[in-house]
């Protein structure tokens, strides 16, 4: 008698809690081919009944983790399972009547609601444990948990029902107490030194999008921060796509889940010079099966040489020095390694031919702009300013570049967003620059500003700022070495200028060309196509499993 695009069951023993069936139905939609999804069922006491239920190669099942921490890494994260208990299921209707509803033969109940799960998978779709689902089962309550009388008499010979019916499936199963990841082909561990924060940063944007990209129904993936500290919402948005997060207190130290668990990982990520300098040593030896990837995120040395010529600095020389020695050694004791522009990449393999260097650059999703040139009005900067380079950035261009477009256009505003703003931003005592500080949605300022300013003087890698501009269709000025690796053509899709003047000048031809910077807007987009997108990223990680772990890229 139902009508609506799902159905949910649910038993009279349940207690539902705060936006259950939201996070229900929304895997539906946030995941691919989902056929079926359960809760995390909690008892009333707040510890684990089951998060997803496993089945054995002799039919009978096992709740997952059952009287366990619910709060531990591995049942904190969507994954796909054997079944999900009835007591709380949700299905798309038209699927369920496809597959020809409960089976009867398990009339009046138990392994109905297995025999459920198997038929979804078995016409292609995915059974799913969502963790953020929670249900208190008062489990016992209506069919009692004696197995030789009432309701629960049916469970054994029913589990017999279902052994001789899915047969042939079983035989590929596990047997009692096996492994309990189904479908796993590979296992990959990223360590970076704190949790991805995608609104505050460049690097922690891609980090959130490589990952999205790496984890697949067929592979593990785990993220390891160096700091151990769970920061939300940050973990839980992993959690969510299916990544097993590894915090404190459930982790005591890298060394000690490698140690763990090293011996099970295929590939071990290691993020940032720092990271990859504490502990590429012992993944070599506690995780002597993985291929170790060593992800640079920029060069250190050659932003850091930059910054000492610019400022002429003996100290910032002899420390790019120190990092560029230590850089190459990693380059060359790992089995590949990752820069995020072409580039790097020639510049790395001149300094270090022995290295296997790959390019996975900045990962962005379009947003078309909705809002025509003269709709908007100012200029952005966009940028992190724990980041020294946009620290430099933004003091020159306020101090030096600003003010000569404000002789022309007196009331042109400057928007800076970031972190951490300098306070010496605020001294200069100019009304047109507007600080903003962190900002966690930059959509509506992407709208409202006429172009984007990326005025750095030295740095490296690819910067976030003109990318997430792009993105949304928003052109922009910036230095030549703002420009750099990212595929960008003076007068094309970008302008470029590295003097105060030259820079101004270029800006304000853009911000009152209504022609110039429709031309640009739509470049913009077609750059972060061709070589920004999800759709690239996942070429370019594939071109690595190909290299390292040819099994890989066959999945």
């Amino acid at each position: 008698m139902a009508r609506g695009t799902y159905l949910v069951f649910l038993n009279n023993d349940t207690l539902v809690t705060y936006q259950w069936l939201d996070a229900l139905i929304h895997t539906f939609e946030l995941q691919k081919n989902v056929g079926l999804v359960g809760p995390r069922f909690l008892y009333p006491d707040g510890t684990l009944q089951e998060a997803g239920g496993l089945i054995w190669r002799d039919g009978n099942g096992w709740n997952y983790g059952r009287g366990d921490d619910p709060q531990k890494p591995e049942y904190r994260m969507l994954r796909d399972t054997d079944y999900c208990s009835g007591a709380c299921i949700a299905i798309p209707r038209e699927l369920f009547l496809e597959i020809g509803r409960f089976d009867a033969a398990f009339s009046p109940g138990y392994y109905e609601d297995t025999d459920l799960a198997f038929k979804v998978r078995q016409a292609g779709y995915r059974v799913l444990y969502q963790p953020f689902c929670t249900v208190l089962h008062f489990s016992g309550v209506s069919a009692g948990t004696d197995p030789a009388q009432g309701m629960k008499r049916h469970q054994e010979t029913h589990r017999e029902v279902f052994r001789l019916k899915w047969a042939e499936t079983l035989a590929t199963y596990p047997e009692t107490g096996g492994e309990i990841e189904r479908g796993v082909t590979h296992r990959i561990l990223v360590i970076d030194a704190a949790l991805p924060r995608p609104s505050h940063d460049s690097g922690s944007l891609r980090m959130a999008s490589l990952l999205g990209l790496l984890k697949e129904p067929r592979t593990a993936v785990t993220f390891l921060p160096m700091n151990l500290a769970r920061v939300e919402p940050h973990a839980e948005h992993l959690e969510r796509r299916g990544i097993r997060v590894l915090t404190h207190p459930h982790v005591s130290s890298v060394e000690s889940h490698l140690r763990k668990e090293g011996h099970r990982y295929d590939i071990v990520m290691l993020s940032r010079l720092t990271v990859a300098s504490a502990y590429l040593d012992a993944v070599r030896v506690l995780a002597p099966h993985a291929k170790i990837l060593y992800d640079t995120v920029d060069l250190h040395f050659l932003r850091e040489e930059r910054e000492a010529h610019i400022h002429q600095e003996p100290k910032l020389l002899k420390r790019a020095k120190r990092h560029k020695k230590q850089e190459l050694d990693l380059a060359m004791r790992a089995d590949a390694v990752i820069v995020v522009s072409d580039e790097e990449k020639r510049r790395l393999e001149a300094e270090c031919p022995q290295a296997r260097t790959f390019v996975v650059s900045n990962i962005h999703e379009l947003r078309p702009p909705k809002k025509a040139f003269h709709e908007r009005n100012g200029i952005l900067f966009l940028g992190s300013f724990r980041h020294p380079p946009n620290v430099d950035g933004i003091r020159w261009f306020a101090r030096a570049v600003f003010p000569l477009m404000q002789k022309e256009i007196p009331d042109c505003v400057l928007t800076v967003i970031g972190e951490n703003p300098p306070k010496e931003l605020e001294q200069l005592d100019n009304p047109g620059i507007r600080i903003l500080g962190h900002m966690p949605n930059l959509s509506a300022h992407l709208e409202e500003c006429r172009l984007s300013v990326a005025p750095l003087r030295f740095g490296a890698g690819v910067k976030g700022k003109i990318n997430m501009s792009m993105s949304a269709g928003l052109p922009v000025v910036a230095t030549h070495v703002a420009a750099e690796g990212m595929h960008l053509r003076p007068g094309d899709n970008v302008l470029l200028a590295d003097s105060a003047q030259d820079f101004a000048a270029a800006a304000l031809r853009l911000y009152g060309d209504r022609e110039l910077w429709s031309r640009l807007s739509q470049a913009s987009i077609q750059n972060i196509t061709e070589h920004f997108s999800p759709a690239r990223a996942r070429e370019a990680l594939e071109e690595i499993w190909r290299s390292l772990i040819p099994a890989l890229a066959s999945t």
